[in-house]
């Protein structure tokens, strides 16, 4: 047959047809007991007794697979070796999943919501900043301002695009001051957010970015004006 050899076993003689490709790799023919007796034999070696790379107990091997086979068929050694071998993002991955399996269907005690939720609160969380979520706000920060703000933006977040939906997006003080209503007009400056936009805005360690980044913003695309007059907002009516 076309692409194919004929071989001769080393242990029973008896002549066998693999593909050429594979003449390198078959010594036997497809009995067990000469792949057995041909494995264990002095031509390859032998046996040889190694001992398991993680708990230490000896193993019996062969010498035709040494370097191969280091540990066990314990399931714990089998595992630790596995893990042993990964990359950073293979363990990383593995980890999460294992960890997704293991809380299936576990439901948190109603006591550990509550510690959970308690470690967190006020100063103890990472985003606290002195108490300054229970300031006031200015009194012309009220719902008609609000709404003059939402028409400037045509009801359109400034970073995702996405229009309001039955609910209104969230007027956000550009400075992180609840008193800029109330300040000169100069520093009157305010952007409208989805709720997930505004969020990922609030995190301290990056405000100043967020500050720079919505003065610029309004600077070039919105004439640095950031919400409608009274008027002008009577006019759309």
């Amino acid at each position: 047959m076309s692409g194919q050899i004929t071989k001769t076993c080393v242990i029973c003689k008896k002549e066998f047809a693999i593909p050429k490709s594979s003449e390198k790799r078959y010594t036997t023919c497809g009995n067990h007991k000469c792949r057995s007796e041909y494995r264990t034999g002095k031509d390859r070696g032998g046996k040889l007794i190694i001992n398991c790379a993680v708990c230490g107990i000896p193993i019996q091997s062969f010498k035709s697979r040494q370097g191969t086979r280091k540990v066990c068929h314990n399931p714990e050694c089998l595992a630790k070796i596995r893990s042993l071998n990964l990359s950073g993002k293979q363990k990383t991955q593995e980890h999460n999943y294992k960890n997704k399996i293991s809380h299936l269907g576990k439901v948190l005690s109603k006591e550990w919501r509550e510690h959970i939720s308690e470690s967190k609160k006020g100063d103890k969380s990472p985003q606290w900043q002195g108490g300054i979520s229970f300031y006031p706000y200015c009194e012309k920060f009220n719902n008609e301002f609000k709404r003059r703000v939402r028409a400037r933006f045509d009801y359109t977040c400034v970073l995702c695009g996405i229009k309001e939906n039955g609910k209104g997006h969230s007027v956000h003080h550009v400075h992180y001051d609840k008193k800029s209503c109330c300040a000169p007009t100069s520093e009157r400056k305010f952007v409208l957010l989805c709720p997930s936009c505004h969020a990922k805005t609030n995190y301290p360690n990056i405000r100043d970015y967020w500050v720079q980044y919505f003065e610029e913003l309004l600077a070039i695309q919105y004439s640095d004006k950031s919400y409608l007059t009274k008027e002008e907002y009577a006019e759309l009516m």
